[in-house]
């Protein structure tokens, strides 16, 4: 697999743009109840080139030239499909957020034969951008906006009552495809969350597609319902 200073290949998702956790540590559940991927990916924390990587891509989304030089990669890899954030999420400082979000929509557009997915919790940025800066989502951007999470008394996930302005708003933008986390895996239509394995294996791209149905990803991973009966006991 060719190296590359911007993005990361991921065994089971395939090639990601990654930041550091910079921008999650106080606004995600996810990261908080340590049910995070990045948070307990061991290359995360031990591998050199992926941190040094992370945090330039911390200052590089923010950049001028971003689209210019992302695009050259992204033509020399010869990828047609790339994530972002595997790790990280738009900056939380609403003028520098907003440069980032631009950014990858511009490069969406500059790239309309590549497919691009996004996963955030911002919903301040998104709503700035989009809504108050009249800015559409491009047709090859699936924006997958995580929900917060909750678990109810009996240490079972289910769906949490959002603020109704937020609901709405997130049901008619085309593009945004919500998510949502369960530990019942008949509720899941992730298969890689169910069956393991990477999404190639699992012949899934819906991160990529079917931007109307919702996301259900059943939590996994050997740890991690302990630690969501930790961080419950908490709430």
């Amino acid at each position: 697999m060719s190296n590359s200073k911007i993005f990361s290949f991921n065994t089971g998702i395939g090639f990601t743009f990654d930041k550091t956790l910079t921008d999650c540590q106080n606004h995600c559940d996810y990261f908080n109840s340590k049910i995070c991927y990045a948070k307990n990916d061991p290359q995360s924390y031990i591998n050199p080139g992926y941190i040094l990587k992370c945090k330039t891509n911390d200052q590089f989304l923010k950049s001028d030239n971003f689209v210019q030089k992302t695009t050259k990669e992204i033509k020399r890899l010869n990828v047609q499909r790339i994530r972002f954030f595997s790790s990280g999420d738009f900056d939380h400082v609403s003028k520098k957020g907003l440069k980032e979000i631009d950014n990858l929509f511009r490069l969406c557009l500059k790239n309309p034969y590549n497919q691009f997915c996004v996963f955030t919790r911002n919903f301040e940025v998104l709503y700035q951008y989009i809504e108050n800066q009249k800015n559409s989502i491009p047709q090859n951007l699936t924006v997958i906006f995580s929900k917060p999470l909750f678990i109810d008394e009996n240490d079972k996930l289910k769906k949490i009552d959002i603020h109704p302005f937020l609901l709405n708003w997130l049901d008619n933008i085309p593009g945004i495809k919500q998510e949502e986390y369960t530990t019942d895996p008949k509720k899941s239509n992730c298969p890689k969350s169910v069956n393991g394995g990477n999404c190639f294996e699992n012949n899934c791209f819906s991160c990529f597609e079917e931007k109307d149905e919702k996301m259900i990803i059943m939590i996994h991973g050997k740890y991690n319902l302990s630690r969501l009966e930790k961080w419950r006991k908490k709430q």
